[in-house]
């Protein structure tokens, strides 16, 4: 890697049991920074996925990376991921992905996903349906407005058509969360009269696409 980065690796002087790996889909030496990452941190687990915009600290960067090394002293935690075959295998994917992780200390799920190839509603109801009681968090991988390549880090691999969570487990590890939106309602309203899971089909009657060319 380059001395930058050389130099941001050095400054890590936590012993990392967690790296979190966010790279913009157009940043071209993601294989090279995950080689170099497990390299210098063999003992940790990385997971990350391609990401439309990287947020590190209060600032969010474009054809960038975010990184965030964590180290525990009591959790313990286990990752483990699935091969998308097709959409139509979401759900079914999503509960295999869960058997592996459940435990009857099982805690918290961290889980991030290809895009393209994935609904996200069937992905979480598959993971609801296995472990009702734990939270979940994470997440769809992106590449900004493009929705031509979204890829999924789990440890050395980099792939598509894959979903990886990691599972935390242990007494100790007390999960909070909160949540806030600032979204609000622009332009005509219409209501969707034909949809397919999440691909919307018809809006008023009238085909989605001939909708929204008009606009």
């Amino acid at each position: 890697m380059n001395s930058l980065w050389d130099a941001t690796l050095s400054s890590i002087v936590i012993k990392p049991t967690l790296l979190l790996l966010f790279v913009s889909s157009l940043f071209k030496e993601k294989q090279e920074l995950v080689a170099t990452l497990i390299k210098r941190f063999p003992k940790a687990t990385l997971i990350g996925c391609s990401i439309a915009g990287e947020i590190s600290d209060d600032k969010v960067s474009d054809y960038s990376v975010s990184l965030t090394a964590i180290q525990y002293e009591k959790t313990m935690h286990k990752l483990v991921d699935v091969v998308i075959k097709y959409m139509e295998h979401n759900f079914d994917a999503s509960k295999e992905l869960a058997n592996k992780l459940k435990a009857t200390n099982l805690k918290h799920v961290l889980v991030l996903s290809d895009d393209l190839n994935v609904n996200g509603a069937d992905l979480v109801s598959g993971l609801k349906s296995t472990l009702p009681e734990v939270s979940i968090a994470g997440g769809l991988a992106g590449d900004g407005s493009d929705f031509k390549e979204t890829f999924v880090i789990d440890n050395n691999k980099i792939s598509d058509n894959c979903i990886a969570a990691v599972g935390f487990y242990g007494d100790d590890l007390k999960i909070c969360f909160s949540s806030k939106r600032r979204w609000d309602s622009f332009g005509i309203e219409h209501l969707v009269t034909k949809s397919n899971k999440n691909v919307l089909c018809e809006l008023d009657g009238l085909p989605a696409l001939e909708l929204y060319k008009f606009f």
